[in-house]
């Protein structure tokens, strides 16, 4: 109820409508094309806000709201994070276990060694004619 009186008190003085910068497009948070949660991290990890303006061609208003929006949901966004890399560390356990005992079950090459009669000139392996 007060945040309504207070939109509506601050309109009524001539001072403009909220802004929404934040708009959620198939379950993924945007602002202006861009995902909040990468531009969120981006400031917080220590990228400059006049790199993010020219960068991303986003307002300080745009990149604050990203902020904001990241720090609101960190904790969410930190459990997608690890629940996302114990997903790969167990794929890439398992394809490495895959491959390994591929490779265990395959016998090595063999190799033949053509004798060159004159070292100076390469004796390649005779063609199969057609």
């Amino acid at each position: 109820m007060f945040l309504k009186s207070y939109q509506a008190s601050k309109t009524t003085y001539g001072d403009p409508e909220p802004v929404a910068y934040v708009h959620v497009v198939n379950g993924k948070a945007k602002i202006s094309g861009y995902s909040a949660r990468l531009i969120g991290q981006l400031y917080t990890s220590g990228m400059p806000l006049t790199e993010l303006e020219s960068e991303y061609n986003l307002t300080p208003a745009e990149i604050f709201a990203a902020v904001s929006y990241y720090l609101d949901f960190k904790d969410m966004f930190d459990a997608e994070d690890r629940a996302y890399e114990q997903r790969f560390i167990a794929s890439v356990t398992s394809a490495s276990a895959a491959v390994v005992s591929a490779a265990s079950s395959v016998a090595a090459p063999t190799m033949t060694v053509l004798k060159n009669p004159n070292p100076t000139k390469i004796n390649y392996a005779p063609r199969k004619r057609r």
